[in-house]
């Protein structure tokens, strides 16, 4: 957790801190190895004795506030290793003496290293809660943390009463224990980013449901515009497989116009999770596998302004963990922006319209992706290349959608064009409605992608067009289908059938004429599709077919001849 290595350099210099566990060795006796906040030993300033929510006086124990007049944190650590420890015991209460009147709120958590063993929102009524906490056999240091919010009257009194460890229960668990993210610590950030509370004034984190956060995370942008914040780190060759927090907004910014916050979650440019949180979203329970091979975990927060400035987005007890499971593996995945365009032209964007958030026509957040848009006073083309000689891509996939924030309003039109070393693989013309899902193959050996928007402006100028989370890709093929599935028949005067046979269930079958156009398509519920087509016409020719099967690439085309009418 925090100050790990400092915290091993103070307890190898306490005596006696390392001897055999005994029974029962009092935290009063052994002293902490550091602390933050305000921390006291059997009474209170000006000798005022330590006394439990119900009025009755403890004889032996640790008291602790914080020291900001906002609030905020107070903590003390342990080094326990190899101390024998299994169990950890004490009666928790807040002193009544600060009870009466307005003295905020508080909670407590007690950690194993990074791991949350208990946490608890302290209230008037809980009065003296005996605790047996079980230890984990491998931790290094224990630590005790408060969180406080001030009231009218101040921050209340914490009085852990006789506080002990034990060397005579069981241990909780024996493996390797969770790391939080704050551990592993970051290597890029943008925006606002916040280890363990917010700066300012009532500094401590809050759930979206008012309860304190003993440790996490909190990410928000300026004020002033909104935009990006992000947070990466570096997990490579560490072995952790899984990540897991819990996420919501600060309910101390949900009061009044703050905007709107989406969260993204990847595993290097391989979108995990995506989520738009808003001051109706719960507590989200974060569990996600992290591919194999991971290099960098990234947290990215896209934000809107409001009236009164921007959400905070709180992660609580954000934890890496090595746990036993199938590996997860996934295509070998590269935004475009990693791997960067050779040329471009017209206005490109990465991740964002300069400071504002790429929003889908649907109003949803993309949190990454390409962005293309030309001239407001004349339209024309934008694009960008890229350069994908021998990187071992064979597809892209994107999702393809006009901007939100361009729908209403005359703002011409636009066309999308994708070509594979001049070869056009694409092309469409976008709709205000379309929210396309794109998977394209490149034909083999492809040395250079360029994705283009030609646009006409209208009264209030030009498109933006928006690629949402557009990456390279490397996807296993469907297999072609066979002259014996496919059967086609050409009718006089009513439709046409191309029928196709032994295919698997949520199989997409696609029909190309001899221009390449594509002129039927279905998604086989069995393991027969059979699809219409108006007229092929009265002479023989020639269709293309194909099949998709779910998370895998369009097949090769199978040429079938038909006979005349």
């Amino acid at each position: 957790m925090i100050f790990s290595i400092l915290l091993f350099m103070l307890s190898a210099v306490i005596p006696g801190h390392h001897a055999k566990a005994e029974a029962e060795t009092s935290l009063v006796d052994i002293g902490a190895d550091d602390y933050e906040g305000t921390m006291r030993y059997k009474e209170w300033d000006d000798h005022k004795p330590f006394m439990d929510a119900n009025g009755n006086l403890v004889d032996k124990g640790i008291g602790f506030y914080s020291s900001n007049s906002y609030g905020g944190t107070a903590w003390a650590s342990y080094n326990i290793q190899n101390m024998g420890y299994t169990n950890f015991k004490t009666g928790l209460t807040l002193d009544s003496q600060w009870l009466v009147g307005d003295y905020g709120v508080t909670a407590v958590g007690f950690y194993a290293d990074d791991v949350l063993l208990y946490e608890k929102q302290l209230s008037k009524k809980d009065g003296l809660l005996k605790l047996n906490i079980s230890l984990p056999k491998q931790v290094k240091n224990f630590y005790i943390v408060v969180k406080q919010v001030r009231g009218a009257r101040g921050v209340q009194n914490v009085v852990l009463a006789n506080p002990v460890f034990s060397g005579s229960g069981t241990y909780s668990t024996a493996g390797d224990l969770p790391v939080s993210l704050r551990t592993i610590g970051t290597f890029n950030t943008e925006g606002y980013y916040y280890p363990n509370e917010w700066s300012g004034d009532n500094p401590a984190f809050q759930n979206i449901a008012g309860d304190l956060v003993t440790d996490g995370i909190g990410f928000s942008t300026p004020g002033s515009y909104g935009g990006t914040s992000l947070a990466e780190y570096n997990i490579d060759q560490m072995g952790y497989n899984q990540f897991t927090a819990k996420v919501s907004l600060d309910s101390k910014w949900t009061k009044g116009d703050y905007g709107r916050t989406a969260l993204g979650v990847y595993a290097d440019d391989y979108l995990l999770y995506e989520k738009e949180f808003t001051v109706k979203t719960p507590v989200q329970s974060l569990k996600l596998t992290i591919p194999t091979g991971t290099k960098n975990l990234t947290l990215t927060v896209k934000q809107f302004k409001g009236a009164k400035g921007t959400q905070n987005l709180v992660l609580a007890n954000p934890l890496l963990h090595k746990v036993s499971q199938t590996p997860k593996v996934v295509p070998k995945t590269v935004a475009f922006s990693t791997v960067g365009a050779i040329d471009t032209e017209g206005n490109v964007y990465n991740h964002a319209w300069s400071e504002q958030p790429f929003l889908y026509q649907n109003n949803q957040f993309a949190t990454s992706g390409l962005g293309l848009s030309t001239s407001s006073y004349y339209g024309g083309t934008a694009f960008a290349e890229y350069d994908i000689q021998n990187m071992g891509f064979n597809s892209l996939k994107t999702k393809l959608s006009l901007d939100y924030d361009c729908l209403v309003g005359d703002y011409g039109s636009s066309s999308v064009y994708i070509y594979a070393d001049g070869k056009r693989l694409y092309s469409s013309s976008l709709k205000r409605t379309d929210l396309k899902s794109l998977t394209l193959r490149f034909p083999s050996k492809t040395k250079r992608i360029k994705v283009m928007v030609l646009q006409k402006k209208g009264a209030k100028g030009t498109q933006d067009v928006l690629f949402g989370n557009a990456v390279f890709t490397n996807l296993p093929i469907s297999l072609k289908l066979s002259s014996g599935q496919v059967t086609v028949v050409n009718r006089k005067k009513s439709n046409d059938t191309v029928t196709v046979n032994s295919i698997t269930k949520d199989e997409t079958v696609r029909v190309y004429n001899s221009q390449n156009t594509l002129i039927a398509s279905g998604k086989s519920i069995g393991n027969l599709l059979s699809l219409k087509i108006k007229q092929l016409g009265t002479r023989k020719g020639t269709l293309y077919v194909t099949r998709t099967s779910p998370g895998k690439l369009e097949s090769d085309k199978l040429s079938v001849s038909y006979k005349a009418e």
